[in-house]
């Protein structure tokens, strides 16, 4: 490969690396709950089970999206498109 298309293929890499993580973090910023904004309006016990079943539910959900994330970068640059389909089907 020439000089020329290593540097093009470098760019490209780290245009794709700079978005995939700009997407991860969107991913975490949706994610964020404050505890402390809902806890006092949970007074029922058996509220406050469901809800933590609910919130335990989601986090393996987003770990599964986190690994997904983490294998599709890996596959590179052909990668950020499905990734952005995967994105769109998650969300839903």
């Amino acid at each position: 490969m020439a000089n020329g298309q290593r540097g093009r293929a470098r760019r490209t890499r780290e245009r794709i690396d700079a978005r995939f993580a700009e997407i991860e973090n969107n991913l975490l910023a949706d994610t964020t709950l404050d505890w402390q904004s809902i806890r006092p309006e949970l007074t029922d016990q058996a509220e406050y089970d469901r809800l933590m079943v609910i919130v335990n539910e989601a986090t393996q959900r987003n770990e599964s999206i986190g690994q997904l994330v983490d294998r599709l970068k890996a596959l590179g640059s052909g990668s950020a498109e499905l990734l952005a389909k995967v994105k769109k089907f998650v969300a839903a």
